[in-house]
């Protein structure tokens, strides 16, 4: 099971990642040309690793990242090349607006603005399944050993409660289905006693 991406620097390695990867891609560049600019003994190389997460910029790397972010005009990708905190930086705008939304509507969910409830239950109730749904894939993904990112103890505490839960139901379905077998064995005996 990952936790924390196992740890919290690998967890900025792999936001940090991301970052060297949007930045290279809106300035259009290749990866030989943003190692140059960064610094003249660096190559291509390096900044695949960096983007693959094989690697992780040393901090005056970083700060040459941060500089160049800045200069063009990615304020967004700043906080990426520092604290992990900031992993909400990582989203393309347009998907982190979604994290706003969806704050707005856990938010709201059992509101009741006069005569009803803010959000009618069935479609509340679609969001969690599609959100479930999401998160049963990454499980399948983590359990293939495929790395999660997790940037916050917010977000660990969720997932490992999640995978306790999710044991938990698949526990109780498997007991609920021995406990069904055993309660027809016995009438198939009397059936057959008679």
């Amino acid at each position: 099971m990952t936790l924390f991406a196992e740890t919290k620097t690998e967890t900025r390695r792999l936001i940090t990642a991301r970052a060297v990867r949007a930045l290279r891609s809106r300035l259009g560049w290749s990866q030989p040309k943003l190692a140059r600019t960064i610094h003249e003994d660096l190559d291509g190389g390096t900044v695949s690793r960096w983007e693959r997460a094989v690697l992780a910029p040393d901090a005056s790397n970083r700060d040459a990242l941060f500089q160049l972010a800045q200069k063009h005009g990615y304020r967004d990708l700043l906080p990426c090349f520092g604290d992990t905190e900031n992993w909400r930086l990582t989203i393309e705008p347009a998907e982190r607006s979604l994290l706003g939304l969806f704050g707005i509507v856990m938010l709201n969910h059992e509101y009741v603005p006069g005569d009803g409830q803010a959000i009618p239950g069935k479609q509340f109730q679609e969001l969690k399944n599609a959100l479930y749904a999401a998160v049963k894939t990454l499980n399948r993904a983590d359990a293939a050993g495929k790395h999660i990112l997790i940037a916050t103890d917010e977000q660990a505490a969720a997932w490992l409660e999640e995978i306790a839960t999710s044991k938990s139901r698949t526990g109780t379905r498997r007991r609920a289905g021995k406990k069904i077998d055993a309660a027809q064995k016995p009438k198939l005996r009397k059936r057959s006693e008679s």
